[in-house]
């Protein structure tokens, strides 16, 4: 095995340490248990297993387990989908949240407006 063989372990790392912050922030936010933030959760976890299923395919791959090549890429296209898919739940979560939290802020907003309004 060359040196060059593993120059993706960075980059490997590199998406479970975006993936483990995405589940911080996910857990974080728990404090308000609605549906965001419940959708975050899950993303996170399905794209921290499709990005530790990745890695482990490309180490079984650099390792030559004596795994045959075609059983081990029959798995790259099912493992990079529940990644994407996680990513894509996470980000609907995150988006669902954000328009709650928006909602919020407006009727704040109106109300204290009304208030302001009836104090004078």
């Amino acid at each position: 095995m060359t040196g060059n063989s593993w120059i993706f372990v960075p980059w490997m790392l590199m998406g479970i340490a975006i993936v483990g912050l995405n589940l911080a922030s996910a857990v974080f936010l728990m404090k308000e248990k609605h549906g965001g933030t419940w959708l975050m959760l899950a993303g996170g976890i399905l794209a921290l297993l499709g990005s530790l299923g990745s890695l482990g395919i490309q180490i079984s791959m650099f390792l030559s387990l004596g795994i045959p090549i075609h059983r081990i890429s029959e798995w790259m296209t099912p493992v990079a989908a529940l990644s994407g898919l996680g990513s894509l739940m996470f980000a609907i979560g995150l988006l669902l949240h954000v328009l709650r939290e928006r909602g919020k802020g407006q009727r704040i907003a109106e109300l204290e407006a009304i208030l302001a309004t009836r104090r004078d």
